[in-house]
């Protein structure tokens, strides 16, 4: 019933539209529609939001954004339709802020106020026979950080994959560059005192190796170095061990006390790097057998032997035996 219905109203509007008296009327009625939407297009009083992109420049050589400002700003107008939807559906302006020529707040903070600068809007969007209402913010601020360089050490970080009982780093190891030229915001780069290489990874020794290694740079916004390279080079010896005898010396014992050790000759076992091996001499070991080690314990047997600046060379040494006997004896 309800179908039969329907099309019975759309067979009458095909013969009214299809006969020629009717299709004038309809295209003077849409005539009439189109002059009427024009005129009211044209009327004044209409008011509408638009959305515009802020375009920032001149920001000072030395300072840095430290927060990204707003994309866009909300600005109501006041105007004729036509004007309206120009802005509303056709905007392709943008409004420009100096950051440079901004005022600045006792804790060096930036601030925009849109009344202050509602000539330069205007301008910047063309507006003709369009008022601005309010604007959204109405004041922006920007918060510059002072940009500072300083150039810190690079340390180098080294990861042995062989057995190091056997072979030795010989020397420190040596980079080129050495140093690292940072730029970054003063709250950032004040924490950095160094810049470490990435792990320098190594699965077999060699006398001399030299390695094109990455630094490890912070993560931090706004964060640049002159160099994110540096070369390193490695130098390694094969560990040799020897034993040596060194006399006890006694300290610190009192005048009128005879301090004896037994024995008075103690071994050291020692390990140094090949390339050393000829140049360790006995005397260079200082062995010594403290007295005010045992001065407060009057039933004490042993006292502990102890070695004072061993040479550089040595890598690892070991006393045999570690603690000996002693007599004192009144004088």
């Amino acid at each position: 019933m309800l179908l039969s219905k329907i099309k019975e109203i759309l067979e009458g509007l095909s013969s009214w539209f299809l006969r020629g008296n009717n299709r004038v009327k309809l295209l003077f009625l849409l005539i009439s529609l189109f002059l009427w939407f024009i005129i009211k297009l044209s009327q004044t009083g209409y008011r509408s939001p638009s959305h515009f992109m802020l375009d920032y420049y001149d920001l000072p050589v030395d300072r840095i954004l430290l927060q990204e400002g707003p994309e866009n700003i909300q600005i109501e107008f006041e105007g004729t339709g036509f004007s309206l939807l120009r802005y509303k559906w056709f905007n392709g302006n943008s409004i420009a802020i100096d950051i440079n020529a901004l005022p600045e707040l006792e804790d060096g903070r930036r601030y925009w106020l849109t009344n202050d600068n509602l000539g330069e809007i205007e301008s910047d969007l063309s507006l003709n026979g369009t008022r601005i209402l309010r604007i959204n913010p109405d004041t922006l601020f920007f918060n510059l950080g002072r940009l500072m360089s300083k150039k810190v050490p690079i340390l180098a970080r080294y990861q042995a994959n062989f057995d190091t009982n056997q072979f030795v780093l010989y020397r420190k190891i040596r980079l080129s560059p050495d140093s690292v030229l940072l730029t970054a915001p003063a709250q950032d780069l004040w924490k950095i005192n160094e810049i470490y290489t990435k792990p320098i990874l190594l699965s077999e020794p060699s006398d001399s190796i030299a390695v094109e290694i990455d630094l490890n740079l912070p993560k931090v916004e706004n964060f640049k170095a002159n160099i994110s390279r540096t070369e390193a080079r490695l130098e390694f010896s094969a560990l040799a061990e020897a034993k040596i005898e060194v006399p006890i010396i006694a300290i610190n014992n009192p005048d009128s006390t005879l301090f004896e050790i037994i024995p008075n000759k103690a071994e050291i076992l020692y390990r140094t790097a090949l390339r050393d091996f000829k140049d360790i001499r006995a005397d260079e070991f200082l062995m010594y057998a403290d007295y005010n080690d045992i001065a407060d314990n009057p039933e004490a047997r042993f006292i502990s032997l102890k070695i004072e600046s061993p040479p550089q060379a040595v890598r690892y040494l070991q006393i045999n035996p570690q603690r000996v006997e002693f007599i004192i004896t009144p004088l």
